[in-house]
């Protein structure tokens, strides 16, 4: 057992029975002890010492109304908003939008109430094991909804979220939400995020033209901010290979699309910094002049700290692109593809966090020479709460997965163009699409 405010414990002790399959064949029954604390379950004992792991899960007494089907149902804000109080999902950034014009912002999920202090009123650190010993560090269940981070309706009129904090959700200017815990992470602005808040503030109307173009944006934050001074540097210091790099880098777009010259110097050039960028890895705060400061998202940070070793990475990507590509100019696509079934297309799109764009795009080698999607976009979609509503959507990796169906790869060539489909939402549409009709039963 184990000891616990004072007192011994017996461990919850169940026996489940594993089959394992032997390499000759025949199957062996191997018992399983499975312990469990006040915390949770027991993941190992090493002498005097026991580690268990408390984690939140769904409550079972509310699968009878599940919070999704509660959302779906809801029919204004006001009625939305309470179906998020059970907290019975997992973490969420969810926004929300309707036809009357309201739009919110919730993080929404299971997350621990845990206490802040300890018996002798010290502070937790809960970034790792915390003894368990006292009721004074076990888990008070779910923070309630009231203490989670949410915007309704801000003075910015628009709301984004790319996978980061909900500090900016509302706009570059940083919100503080003095409910959430105290270890919770503080507000720091991503290189993607700053995209979407550029792109976002950067027009006061958007038609859904205008929404499906910039879903599509591949500019280069981490470009902008540092591009201007390694051109300057490799042109007056550089060696003539480095200069020549400097001009192809001059007259790049900045942007990650199929056919940009350009990026993959400048993807070699980052990678003399941080080796593993195209694996997704941030560039380093530290190689910047000026850091990042939480208060001026879209100005922080920029320059290069080091203007000598920006020599340096543009030798070695003025030698490097040519020793692998044959010549300094490539078109991106050359190195980044889309590659599903039998379809293979030049692709767009880099590691979002590495290179600061808003269109993500993670890719690993192929057998076939260009790096290929593996992760990205799923399901992409713009809808317009119009009378009558209106969507457009397309869906990357296609409908099925069954080798031979057609419908595997057949809206990638879409979505590499940048396109979108309408959405049939009628079911006289429907009708007018179907590519086959089953009834089933009398």
């Amino acid at each position: 057992g184990y000891r616990f405010d004072g007192v011994e414990r017996p461990f919850e002790v169940r026996i489940v029975v594993l089959q394992v399959r032997e390499d000759d064949g025949t199957v062996r029954e191997e018992p399983l002890i499975l312990r469990r604390s006040v915390h949770g379950p027991v993941l190992a004992v090493q002498g005097d010492r026991a580690l268990a792991i408390a984690f939140p899960l769904p409550d079972e007494a509310e699968i009878d109304e599940p919070q999704l089907w509660s959302m779906l149902r809801a029919d204004s804000l006001e009625a939305f908003l309470p179906a998020l109080e059970s907290q019975n999902l997992f973490a969420l950034n969810l926004l929300y939008a309707d036809r009357a014009g309201n739009i919110a912002y919730a993080l929404t999920g299971i997350f621990p109430d845990r206490p802040e202090r300890d018996a002798d009123g010290e502070t937790i650190d809960w970034s790792g094991v915390v003894r368990g010993t006292t009721s004074a560090t076990l888990w008070r269940g779910k923070l309630p909804f009231s203490r989670m981070p949410q915007v309704v309706n801000p003075p910015s009129g628009a709301l984004q979220n790319a996978n980061e904090t909900p500090h900016y959700v509302a706009g570059p200017m940083a919100l503080e939400f003095p409910d959430t815990p105290a270890d919770w992470p503080p507000a720091t602005v991503w290189p993607r995020t700053r995209r979407s808040l550029a792109l976002l503030f950067g027009q006061d109307t958007f038609t859904p033209d205008d929404v499906m173009r910039l879903k599509f944006d591949s500019r280069s934050d981490l470009a902008d901010r540092v591009l201007d001074m390694a051109i300057a540097v490799g042109r007056q210091y550089g060696s003539p290979e480095a200069q020549a790099a400097a001009e192809v880098l001059a007259t790049w777009d900045r942007r990650f699309e199929a056919n940009s010259m350009g990026a993959v110097l400048f993807a070699f050039w980052a990678m003399n910094y941080q080796p593993d960028i195209l694996g997704g890895a941030r560039f380093p705060e530290d190689a910047f002049a000026e850091p990042a400061d939480p208060q001026r998202p879209l100005a922080t940070p920029g320059g290069l700290a080091d203007p000598g070793r920006a020599v340096e990475a543009l030798e070695f990507a003025a030698r490097a692109v040519p020793q692998t590509f044959g010549d300094l100019r490539i078109p991106w696509g050359a190195l980044y593809g889309f590659r599903l079934g039998d379809t293979a297309l030049p692709g767009f799109g880099a590691p979002p966090e590495a290179f600061g764009v808003f269109q993500p795009n993670f890719a690993a080698p192929t057998p076939e020479g260009p790096l290929a999607t593996v992760a990205g976009d799923t399901w992409v979609a713009v809808i317009e709460f119009a009378d009558p509503l209106r969507a457009w959507a397309v869906l990357p990796y296609g409908n099925a997965s069954q080798s031979g169906n057609p419908h595997v790869a057949d809206q990638l060539p879409m979505y590499a163009a940048q396109q979108f489909r309408d959405v049939w939402l009628e079911r006289t549409e429907i009708e007018q699409h179907l590519e086959r009709r089953e009834v089933v039963g009398n």
